[in-house]
């Protein structure tokens, strides 16, 4: 008998591990939750685990379609019908699973809007993460999986709940990204018109590149973002981490190789990103730069476009806040 964790509880469980406090789990050939722990004596004996505690309560536990599904304090039980793919779930221990973080991303897409989606997935598959229980703080961390397996994975769960709006995020989801703030630039400019986006072609995230320095040495240097085949980059300074003199100077110099190898470097502010008019005028000198005529046939393309940079900057940068805050009480 195990406990399957899923959901906020799965992905909580999961950034332990991408944060190196908690071990990887092994893939499993789990298929179905026959064996899953249903009964309240024993998942509060459970969620005694070591594994589980510090996990904030009640957990999110996955149980099979013919068990009770009565919540309580100590967990939340949803029943899972879809038959699951394979490599949907990692054994920590002999007492507890957790689902992948592709599936535990399915089952939230049902209860987020479609850009919580999209920026749920870009965080799965970026370089960070944010800390529901300290304040959304952000912290760098590998990856948990990629836009390709997010999307092979989905692809195996038709008629899933929800499966729509997954595989609509995962599409417009990027790899790589290093913040939030670098994932809501990368969709302001890329979502199309009729989703408030400026319908630019999509950025690449942080690659790398191999370019001569100054004095002549070859350097690895990324653009936060970058259309390659036109040689246009975008470089966002966060007031978080460009405040010091040593750190303007570097970006100064990184910016300097970038243009000496061919670049043309756009550079965006924190307090730029969230004026509208600014981000506006920014799209139309991309679009100049990248030599693209856009016909917008749209109706009510500006408001469409304000609504989504109000969507995008005016909320907390955690897709799940609204979620962890409801499990908590808060």
């Amino acid at each position: 008998m195990k406990v399957f964790l899923g959901g906020l509880s799965a992905l909580e469980y999961w950034t332990r591990v991408r944060l190196g406090t908690e071990s990887r789990p092994r893939l499993s050939r789990i298929t179905s939750l026959r064996s899953c722990a249903h009964r309240e004596n024993d998942l509060r004996a459970l969620a005694e685990e070591p594994a589980l505690r510090g996990l904030t309560r009640p957990l999110d536990v996955l149980i099979d379609p013919g068990f009770s599904n009565k919540g309580s304090d100590v967990a939340t039980r949803h029943r899972m019908s879809l038959v699951p793919p394979p490599k949907s779930f990692f054994i920590a221990n002999d007492s507890v699973a957790v689902c992948s973080p592709e599936l535990s991303f399915l089952q939230l897409s049902r209860h987020l809007t479609p850009l919580e989606s999209t920026l749920l997935a870009c965080e799965l598959c970026g370089d960070y993460a944010l800390l529901l229980n300290d304040n959304d703080c952000l912290v760098q961390c590998k990856p948990l999986t990629s836009r390709r397996n997010l999307e092979q994975y989905l692809s195996l769960c038709q008629g899933a709940k929800g499966i729509k709006q997954a595989r609509r995020a995962a599409s417009c989801a990027f790899d790589k990204a290093r913040s939030p703030m670098e994932s809501k630039v990368a969709l302001l400019l890329s979502e199309s018109n009729a989703r408030g986006g400026f319908g630019l072609a999509k950025p690449e995230l942080n690659l790398e590149m191999s370019i001569l320095s100054i004095g002549g040495e070859r350097q690895v240097r990324a653009c936060d973002l970058l259309w390659r085949d036109k040689q246009l980059a975008i470089e966002y300074d966060s007031s978080t981490h460009h405040e010091g003199r040593a750190d303007i100077d570097r970006d100064a110099r990184r910016r300097n190789q970038l243009v000496l190898n061919g670049l043309t470097v756009l550079t965006v502010t924190r307090r730029q990103v969230k004026e509208f008019a600014y981000m506006e005028s920014l799209a139309q000198e991309v679009r100049e730069l990248l030599g693209v005529t856009q016909r917008c046939r749209v109706p009510n393309v500006r408001m469409r476009r304000q609504a989504l940079h109000r969507s995008l900057f005016s909320r907390s940068d955690s897709p799940l806040r609204r979620l962890h805050d409801a499990r908590t009480g808060h």
